[in-house]
């Protein structure tokens, strides 16, 4: 009864604090996950439990290193709601932003758009349309423009209907900031990739412009490796000429 509840806790806690944004029992589940890990009778359903809502923990704590090693177990439960609470394409496809694998990350959002349109799971559809439409805004891909715009207002639409107020103020926000990023840059630059080459100009370091934009250091270095093939630069300093 113990490790039921723990595993609960430890997946739980991490749901609520990636639909309210509040992080501050992130510690809770943590041990939670770790009682049922490290029991040596736990059953299987109270470790996967546990497993994903260490994943989910991992997205919201932005950390890279154990994203990855969360993904690993959750890519084998593919086209899966699980435990009534979130889909494990939709998981992978957090874990896989959060290490900055954003192509891999649009193919899984798209594996849950398709898996919560076939099973009817609209709460959860609305939430895949906003997490997969903030990752495109991450990536800055003007040909995603329209795709972006569709699903927020496929997020907001279904939000609305059920009432789930955090997830409208979120897709809300998120709808503010497509319709205030602009249309195009030179060299095929990405709205993120404009944001990343002026703070190299700047002088920060990839953890420092991790910080500043609140995205993982790997995805920062996947932007730093984009920029320089697109604008011919050899290194960073050059990078940074560019910009000025």
């Amino acid at each position: 009864m113990v490790l039921t509840a723990s595993a609960i806790v430890a997946l739980t806690v991490p749901i609520a604090a990636k639909i309210t944004g509040a992080v501050d029992r992130l510690n809770v589940a943590l041990s939670a996950a770790t009682l049922v890990l490290e029991h040596p009778q736990s059953p299987t359903l109270s470790i996967n439990q546990s497993q994903a809502g260490l994943g989910l923990g991992a997205v919201l704590s932005d950390d890279a290193n154990l994203a990855a090693k969360k993904y690993d177990i959750v890519k084998t439960w593919p086209h899966t709601f699980m435990f009534f609470s979130i889909s494990a394409d939709r998981l992978l496809g957090l874990l896989t932003q959060t290490m900055g694998k954003l192509d891999l990350a649009t193919a899984h959002f798209q594996d849950a758009l398709t898996f919560c349109r076939n099973g009817g799971y609209r709460q959860e559809l609305a939430w895949a349309c906003h997490d997969f439409s903030s990752m495109l805004l991450e990536r800055g891909d003007q040909a995603d423009r329209t795709k972006i715009n569709e699903m927020i207002y496929e997020s907001l639409a279904i939000a609305t209907e059920f009432g789930m107020n955090p997830l409208v103020a979120r897709a809300a926000a998120t709808q503010e900031r497509a319709i205030a990023e602009p249309t195009a840059y030179p060299d095929g630059l990405t709205v993120r990739e404009v944001e990343v080459t002026r703070l190299v100009a700047e002088g920060k370091t990839d953890r420092g412009i991790a910080e500043e934009l609140i995205i993982s250091p790997n995805t920062v270095s996947n932007h730093v490796r984009s920029i320089l093939g697109k604008t011919d630069s050899a290194n960073r300093t050059e990078s940074a000429a560019y910009a000025v």
